[in-house]
């Protein structure tokens, strides 16, 4: 074998899927060595999410020698949500190579960048019928600037309106808050200035 063959063949990128199968949650067996945590708030959008669009991705799992039986790498949240048959990418990997695929994940799709002005043609005019699911969307346009911001010169306690994340430009306190949460933040802080109105700006989005 020529060493151009030989550099072809090492290019050949492993193929570790072995099947698409579908199991009960219950029998599903969670990964201990998942380092993700799932607050409420994350559960309520994701069942708002599957209640209008439904399962429309696949579970990762493979069969654990450790653990005993098919178990996680990918998809905790759906399966302790989800009390029915959910597919699933069966890997042929072993415990060792799971712990790797486990630790990495998550954290390659971090390293990713985002194009604002996508996002914000994406997010444009978008709504779910859940709350929930409104709520995370309205927390992506809180993170790429595209959600209300409200402002009062007169405010000073910045820990006060946490978790709004404010801050102080010049004596002026600006916050980012969720439109939803817009008119309960407003009566908050006119509350605390004696009922004078806050001023305020809805950017385009």
């Amino acid at each position: 074998m020529s060493d151009e063959q030989e550099q072809q063949l090492a290019t050949v990128i492993r193929d570790r899927v072995v099947g698409l199968e579908r199991y009960k949650s219950s029998d599903i067996k969670l990964n201990p060595k998942n380092w993700r945590t799932h607050p409420d708030a994350q559960r309520k959008a994701l069942r708002g999410v599957l209640n209008e669009i439904g399962i429309a991705g696949v579970c990762i799992v493979y069969e654990s020698e450790r653990y005993g039986g098919i178990t996680l790498i990918d998809g905790e949240l759906r399966t302790t949500e989800i009390d029915q048959e959910l597919p699933c990418a069966l890997l042929d990997v072993d415990d060792d190579e799971a712990d790797k695929i486990i630790a990495t994940f998550d954290a390659l799709s971090a390293m990713a960048s985002s194009d604002e002005a996508r996002v914000k043609e994406l997010l444009d005019g978008m709504r779910f019928e859940d709350d929930a699911a409104n709520e995370l969307i309205e927390r992506m346009r809180v993170e790429h600037d595209l959600a209300v911001t409200a402002w009062q010169d007169d405010v000073t306690d910045i820990e006060a309106i946490a978790p709004y994340n404010a801050e102080d430009e010049q004596g002026v306190i600006r916050i980012k808050v969720p439109r939803s949460e817009l008119e309960d933040v407003h009566k908050r802080l006119e509350a605390w200035l004696d009922g004078e109105k806050i001023q305020h700006d809805t950017r385009t989005f």
